[in-house]
């Protein structure tokens, strides 16, 4: 079935080639959203407002170009959210930091600048960036908004 062009498409990726039927374990799967197409009247498109957690990678892999490209990314969503839109910035390496809390998008180039203030360093702490991208936004979740 071919999403509707305004619906995202959600792709889900298995970290293991395989798994027991009859295991126990809980099997661990990436998610990855794809955006649909801007269409030009995207802006005057009515949606509630949004509440989004953005987890940024700034381990010592992302050095240089994949983090400017990262930062940049996030930047971009940031400058396209509306007034009446929340958004929470944490990055992560073997630590976790929340840079921007969940907050709502009333300065766009402050949130930026946080975003820019992001370097490369430490190893990897994937689990523990997506596990505190959530936490920011799990207290505020409600019917009314996205």
């Amino acid at each position: 079935m071919i999403p509707p062009m305004n619906q995202p498409k959600i792709e889900i990726l298995p970290l293991k080639k395989g798994f027991l039927r009859a295991a126990a374990d809980a099997t661990h799967v990436l998610v990855r959203l794809v955006a649909p197409a801007q269409q030009a009247d995207a802006a005057e498109t009515p949606r509630a407002p949004l509440d989004l957690s953005l987890v940024i990678d700034r381990s010592g892999s992302m050095s240089g170009e994949p983090l400017e490209a990262a930062r940049e990314s996030a930047a971009r969503i940031v400058r396209g959210l509306r007034a009446d839109d929340r958004v929470a910035i944490v990055a992560f390496d073997s630590s976790i930091e929340v840079v921007q809390p969940l907050t709502q998008v009333t300065d766009r180039e402050a949130i930026v600048t946080r975003i820019k203030s992001i370097d490369a360093r430490g190893s990897t702490d994937l689990f523990g960036g997506w596990e505190e991208g959530v936490k920011q936004l799990a207290p505020f979740t409600r019917k009314d908004r996205i």
